[in-house]
């Protein structure tokens, strides 16, 4: 985390001998977003573009973890702006593992944030109700609400979302980000 840049490089040393190693490949997925945030010079069109061209030929030839290799895949697609492509990702990883509920989580949250609520709506009645966390489901819900401009209602499912998040920093992050959201879009 301190040096992304230099980790970047032993990352891929280490895929070259296990292309599917799911942690080494998330890993270099965070390096590569975290190097991306902290250094404008650094090229992070071309990593995620060697990226998405590495999990996409280990998908294609190791299926085996291709769900959890294919939520990288989507996400490295969202972080090159191919939001279109990433949302085909997901769609196309569901369509060969049905039960693939993280699939369809991040998909319900990437066609909200594409202005596609209905459809994500959609996906969201179709992931089962102890698929996720609760705090995960809840907060699905807020970014619903909020999508159609039901502030109130999508404020009062963040705090709930945020009360039930425990040790889940994501969650209470994008929370607090979502209740923000809710609080300048009412005019409070």
């Amino acid at each position: 985390r301190e040096r992304p840049v230099e980790a970047i490089v032993d990352l891929k040393q280490s895929i070259e001998f296990a292309p599917a190693d799911v942690t080494a490949n998330g890993t270099l997925l965070n390096a590569i977003r975290t190097a991306a945030s902290r250094d404008a010079s650094f090229d992070a069109v071309s990593q995620y573009s060697l990226f998405v061209l590495h999990l996409s030929r280990v998908i294609a030839n190791q299926p085996e973890e291709e769900s959890r290799l294919r939520l990288f895949l989507a996400s490295a697609l969202w972080g090159e702006a191919r939001q279109a492509s990433a949302i085909e990702c997901l769609n196309s990883g569901l369509e060969r593992d049905p039960e693939a509920h993280r699939l369809r989580e991040m998909l319900v949250d990437y066609l909200i944030s594409h202005d596609r609520a209905a459809e994500a709506e959609e996906v969201f009645a179709e992931l089962p109700v102890r698929a996720i966390s609760q705090s995960r489901r809840i907060f699905l819900k807020g970014r619903l609400q909020l999508a159609r401009g039901v502030h109130e209602a999508a404020s009062q499912l963040f705090k709930n979302a945020l009360a039930l998040a425990g040790d889940d920093s994501q969650v209470a992050s994008r929370c607090r980000i979502c209740l923000g959201l809710c609080y300048r879009n009412s005019g409070n």
